[in-house]
C-alpha cells in the first residue's frame, strides 16, 4: 500500500495486520481523488474509520492543509503511536545533524515532516473523540509523547470530568443540534458542557461547521444554558474559551487593548435567538450599522 502521488508519492503506509482493516485499493482511491483533486489544495479532511489513514494521508500528499483520522481499533491506535514514534526519531535525527556535521542527515519524509511542529509543542493535537475510552486513550498517547492537545467533540465527557480536569485537557463540545447517529453518541446530553465548567475543565461549544452551519453557533450556546450552564459562561464558551483553546485569545475573544477590534452588538442576549445584529465592527472599522 503506499501513496500515489503528492509529495510523499512513492511512500509505503505500515497496515494493521488481520482482516478488519480493509485498505481501499489503489485503483479506488485513484478514481475517487482524481474527481476531488481540483478542490483538496488548503481543505481540512476528515478520515472516518482511519485504519491505516492512507485516504488522510494521501490528501495531505495531494496538497490538503490538514486531516484528522479517527479509528476506534486499538491496533489503528497502535499504528498512530508507531508513527508518532517514527516522527520522534526522525526529529532527534535532524537535531543530531544540525549539531553535529559528521552525523549522517535523514532521508527527507514528508509525512513525518509534518509531525515535528506538533512534537515540538508548536501546534496542539486534536483528539477527535466521543467515548470516554477513546478520550483517555487520546491523552494517554499524548502524554507519552510529551504533546499538546485539545479534545474535540468529548460526547462522553460527562462521565469522566474529575479525569479532565486532573489532566488539564481542554474541552471543545459539539455538535449538539443533531440525533444520536451513531453507537458513539449515545450518551450524548446537552449537559456536558454545564458539568465540565463545574468540575474546571476549560470548554468551549463548536457547530462542528459544516456539520452543523457556523451561524448556529449561539444557538448551540443556547443549549448549553438549557442544560445548566449559566447565560454568561455559555456565551464565554463561544467566545474568549475557545479563544483560548485555539491559541488567539491575544488577538480575539475579549474586549481588550492591544486586541483585534472585532465586535457585534444585538438588540439583546448575544443566546435569545430573536435579538437582530445592529452593530458589527472589524477591525476598528463599521461595516453593518441599524443603530
Amino acid at each position: 500500500m503506499r501513496v500515489i502521488t503528492g509529495t510523499a508519492r512513492g511512500r509505503r503506509l505500515k497496515e494493521p495486520v488481520g482482516l478488519e482493516t480493509r485498505p481501499t485499493a489503489d485503483r479506488v482511491k485513484e478514481g475517487i481523488f482524481s474527481s476531488i483533486q481540483f478542490e483538496l489544495e488548503g481543505r481540512r479532511v476528515l478520515d472516518l474509520f482511519g485504519g491505516t489513514g492512507q485516504m488522510g494521508i494521501e490528501a495531505l500528499s495531494r496538497g490538503a492543509a490538514h486531516a484528522t483520522f479517527v479509528d476506534l481499533r486499538k491496533d489503528a491506535v497502535a499504528v498512530i503511536r508507531e508513527n508518532l514514534a517514527k516522527a520522534e526519531e526522525y526529529r532527534e535525527k535532524l537535531e543530531r545533524a544540525l549539531e553535529d556535521e559528521e552525523e549522517e542527515k535523514p532521508e527527507y519524509d514528508a509525512k513525518l515532516e509534518a509531525l515535528l511542529p506538533v512534537l515540538r509543542g508548536e501546534l496542539p493535537v486534536h483528539i477527535h473523540a466521543h467515548r470516554a475510552d477513546d478520550i483517555v486513550t487520546g491523552i494517554r498517547i499524548c502524554k507519552e509523547f510529551h504533546l499538546r492537545y485539545v479534545i474535540v467533540h468529548g460526547t462522553e465527557g460527562h462521565l469522566i470530568p474529575d479525569l479532565l480536569a486532573e489532566e488539564g485537557a481542554g474541552v471543545i463540545t459539539g455538535p449538539c443540534l443533531g440525533d444520536r447517529s451513531k453507537p458513539e453518541l449515545a450518551n450524548q446530553s446537552l449537559e456536558t458542557p454545564a458539568i465540565l465548567q463545574r468540575h474546571g475543565v476549560k470548554t468551549a461549544i463548536c457547530t462542528d461547521h459544516p456539520e452543523t452551519p457556523i451561524q448556529y453557533l449561539p444557538l448551540c450556546a443556547a443549549m448549553a444554558v438549557r442544560g445548566g450552564m449559566d447565560p454568561e459562561s455559555a456565551l464565554a464558551c463561544i467566545t474568549i474559551r475557545a479563544a483560548e483553546l485555539a491559541g488567539v485569545a491575544h488577538r480575539v475573544g475579549s474586549l481588550a487593548p492591544g486586541k483585534d477590534a472585532d465586535l457585534t452588538v444585538t438588540s439583546s442576549h448575544p443566546l435569545n435567538w430573536l435579538s437582530r445584529v445592529r452593530l458589527v465592527v472589524m477591525d476598528g472599522k463599521v461595516v453593518v450599522s441599524s443603530l
